[in-house]
């Protein structure tokens, strides 16, 4: 079949304006290399990349194409805050090639199938979770005639009747190979850094993003990733990950991303890592960019990930409260782990990233005013805090609906943005909002050093490092004035 990979644009989760972060297109690239492996004839189309206006540049790619299949794939299934995919687009590939099969797929179409469906939505078929597979097998049933409801991850309309399947896929990575870079040609992407930002390369050096691994085997009670992942921590082959880390340095990348919502297996894992990266004579720059694990860390890995290349930590402390971390967030490690490997992370030299998470249902005062503390105390050269927020498929979400504090469509709604889902006896939204963008501020802006620090991490200057301090205060007190 002729088959084009669609990577739908991607929005900015608060003003739903178009994101500045276009990053290669993981998970797409893998269905597209799986598809061409299979026989297919594949083809790439990044919206994110197109000329305006994108439908008239799109349809114009779909004509000359005239496809069989278009389907749509997310940069990446762990982006769970993304928008779903703009109708419209699936409106161009038809009035372009009226014959095309469009289906659709993402966190969007994994977590809520059924509001997909009666969106009116103009796809006839949807996939849940990880695609390669079921893509494929989907693929077959429509050449063949074969039975669709055998096929996991399916949702359609047949007849005005539901079908959704209550499988959520995953893929094996280890049957994996390197991705093609003919399909989506990673050069395109080396200069699409996000300013302003944490992910922003050191002296916004060319940049290309992969993955090692997809899912997790953490069980935290506010993450939807297990979910999304099908409840499993899978790894690619050493022999993979480095082919693909080998083209992107070969595209003229300087420097490395990791997509991974957990980076490594285990402990053993980052020595593996640094031993390949010495044996095979590479010198780049990398980062994970949603961290790693208290429990993987001391000072000993830390040196050896920092010779690797390793020059940016995030560390998911999370919360400075005992109780709060085990029994509330689920998180495996102890308070006193985290303090250990802070004081690692400081007599190595990498530009540090604490983050930390205030509000779970049961959370006291005073234990939210722990975790503010150890922020402070940590002085890492930036703080995150997020708001305890229901995602799709989470323990958290699953107490949220039981307890009537909201509904799926109001979480679907509310969680591209800041929002305050429920309150406590104790945490009020004030109380969330002051430690979101009132506290934050303080700490990470607290002296000129410091805001010197954060303009060049996220390649800005001093006065826009600044502003930002004083736009999260505003927005504060204009919350308090109200």
């Amino acid at each position: 079949m002729e088959v084009v990979v669609i990577v739908p644009k991607v929005y900015n989760s608060i003003n739903n304006s178009p994101s500045r972060w276009t990053i290669f297109p993981v998970e797409p690239a893998s269905v597209a290399t799986a598809l061409k492996l299979s026989g297919h004839v594949v083809t790439g189309i990044d919206l994110n990349l197109l000329p305006q206006p994108t439908d008239i540049n799109l349809e114009a790619k779909i004509r000359s194409i005239n496809p069989d299949v278009a389907v749509f794939i997310p940069q990446w299934l762990g982006r769970y805050d993304m928008k779903a995919i703009d109708s419209t687009s699936f409106d161009t590939v038809k009035r372009a090639a009226p014959g095309c099969v469009r289906i659709n797929t993402g966190v969007q179409a994994t977590l809520y199938p059924d509001m997909e469906l009666e969106s009116g939505y103009p796809f006839e078929y949807g996939l849940r979770g990880e695609v390669e597979e079921t893509l494929l097998a989907l693929l077959d049933a429509i050449s063949f005639g074969s039975n669709l409801k055998a096929i996991p991850g399916l949702f359609y309309v047949n007849n005005g009747s539901k079908y959704i399947s209550e499988k959520i896929p995953s893929f094996d990575l280890s049957r994996m190979e390197a991705v093609d870079e003919s399909i989506f040609p990673r050069h395109n992407y080396l200069d699409r850094v996000e300013r302003g930002n944490f992910r922003y390369p050191r002296d916004g050096q060319p940049l290309t993003y992969t993955q090692t691994s997809r899912g997790c085997h953490y069980k935290c009670r506010f993450c939807s990733v297990i979910y999304l992942r099908d409840y499993s921590f899978r790894q690619k082959r050493l022999d993979v990950i480095f082919k693909e880390i080998e083209n992107g340095l070969a595209a003229g990348a300087k420097e490395i991303h990791f997509l991974d919502e957990l980076f490594g297996r285990d402990r053993a894992f980052l020595g593996q890592f640094c031993d390949e990266i010495e044996s095979r004579g590479l010198q780049f720059n990398w980062f994970a960019t949603c961290g790693i694990p208290v429990g993987y860390l001391d000072l000993d890995i830390l040196k050896r990930l920092k010779k690797s290349g390793m020059y940016r930590v995030k560390i998911p402390f999370e919360s400075a409260s005992p109780r709060v971390l085990n029994k509330l967030l689920k998180k495996p490690n102890t308070v006193s782990q985290g303090w250990d490997v802070a004081n690692a992370v400081k007599k190595t030299g990498l530009e540090t990233i604490a983050a930390f998470l205030v509000g779970m249902p049961g959370e006291s005062k005073d234990e939210m005013a722990q975790t503010v503390a150890m922020a402070h105390d940590i002085g890492f050269d930036y703080t995150l805090f997020s708001i305890a927020t229901p995602m799709g498929g989470s323990q958290l979400e699953a107490d949220v609906l039981e307890q009537g504090l909201a509904n799926r469509h109001e979480i679907r709604e509310k969680i591209r943005g800041d929002s305050v889902f429920f309150e406590t006896d104790e945490l009020k939204e004030r109380d969330l909002f002051e430690v979101r963008w009132k506290i934050w501020s303080d700490i990470n802006f607290a002296s000129q050093a410091k805001t010197k620090k954060i303009a060049k991490m996220f390649g800005i200057s001093e006065n826009e490092a600044a502003d930002m301090g004083v736009v999260a205060r505003q927005r504060f007190q204009k919350y308090i004035n109200n």
